[in-house]
Order: C-alpha cells, then sequence, then structure tokens
C-alpha cells in the first residue's frame, strides 16, 4: 500500500467525513465538518480550501454575513487559516493516511482471516479488538475498507489510479489581508 501512487479514500474519521482522492503529489476532494462541507486541494506541500458557505459557519460568522473570501481558495498556510491546517493536511495527506493503515495492520493482535466481501470484490477479513480491515483477496491485498467503532468506516479505491490535479486558479484565490 505505502508503494502506491495514488488511492480514493470515503468515509468517516471521528467526526470527520472524508471524500479525496489521494495522489503521491496532489490530493483533491472535500472535508466535512459539523455538517459543513470544505473543499480541498494540495498540489505538493502546499494546500487551500475554498470558503463556502459551510466554511463561514464554522468560521463563526453569523448567517448571510458576506465576505471577501466567499468562494476564493484560502492557503492552510495563510495566518487566516491559523488553527485549520495541521488537520485539514493529514486527510490529503496520502503517505500519512496510508501510512498509518499500514502501520495498524502491522500491529499484534489481528485474527486469522475471514472471507469477506466488499462492494462486490472478494475480500479477506481481520479484526484486531474492535477494529476491522477488509483487504483485496487477491494480487497485492491492498486495503478496501477500514472500520472501528470510535473513528467510523473508511473505503480504499482506485489503487495506482492517480487523477491529474491542479493549483486553484490564481484568480480564485484569496490575496487581502490575512492571506
Amino acid at each position: 500500500m505505502k508503494k502506491s501512487g495514488a488511492v480514493h479514500v470515503k468515509g468517516k474519521d471521528g467526526t470527520t467525513k472524508i471524500d479525496v482522492q489521494l495522489n503521491k503529489d496532489s490530493a483533491s476532494g472535500s472535508i466535512e465538518q459539523d455538517g459543513s462541507e470544505i473543499p480541498v486541494v494540495r498540489v505538493g506541500d502546499k494546500v487551500w480550501i475554498k470558503f463556502t458557505r459551510g466554511m463561514a459557519k464554522l468560521a463563526g460568522r453569523p448567517a448571510g454575513a458576506r465576505s471577501p473570501v466567499d468562494g476564493k481558495w484560502v492557503s492552510m498556510d495563510s495566518p487566516m487559516a491559523k488553527g485549520l491546517g495541521e488537520g485539514v493536511k493529514l486527510f490529503v495527506d496520502r503517505d500519512f493516511l496510508v501510512g498509518a493503515m499500514a502501520e495498524d495492520l502491522d500491529q499484534p493482535g489481528y485474527s486469522a482471516s475471514e472471507p469477506a466481501d466488499v462492494a462486490g470484490a472478494p475480500a479477506l477479513k481481520y479484526r484486531n479488538g474492535s477494529r476491522t480491515m477488509f483487504l483485496e483477496a487477491a494480487g497485492a491485498h491492498r486495503l478496501l475498507r477500514y472500520e472501528s467503532p470510535e473513528q467510523g468506516a473508511m473505503e480504499f479505491s482506485g489503487w495506482d489510479d492517480s487523477r491529474p490535479v491542479e493549483a486553484p486558479p490564481a484568480a480564485e484565490i484569496y490575496s487581502g489581508p490575512g492571506s
């Protein structure tokens, strides 16, 4: 899994929902917190989030209040995004997310495999306490699904199916005060 160039991840980690395409050098998709969807793009080490109505809600702005950042992409390195960046950055970092899953699989205590099915694909099911992982039954045995009562469930698909991601157009990136 660590050698894979890309994966699509969709699901829930605690109270955060994610739906992201993770490539080695980029990522795109959305993260949802408290019912507010936040579009996100990463190219290299640079991460942007798009300020939407949902983002305004998370920032504590009153409903209907207008802002110069509405509809604009904001760099996670900007002072305005201080405090938001690290959590978002982890969800769009393929090496971190895939590495954490692979590391978990290396932990002692997993049960012997059981045959299973994940979205019509033959899988092998492994349990370790309250965590359950489903791996491809054939081939590279990559992760298809992760379940945990504390964290939720995440689906992994499209291994090695890299999809191009570009930085937001300059005209759509906020460049005002606090950027």
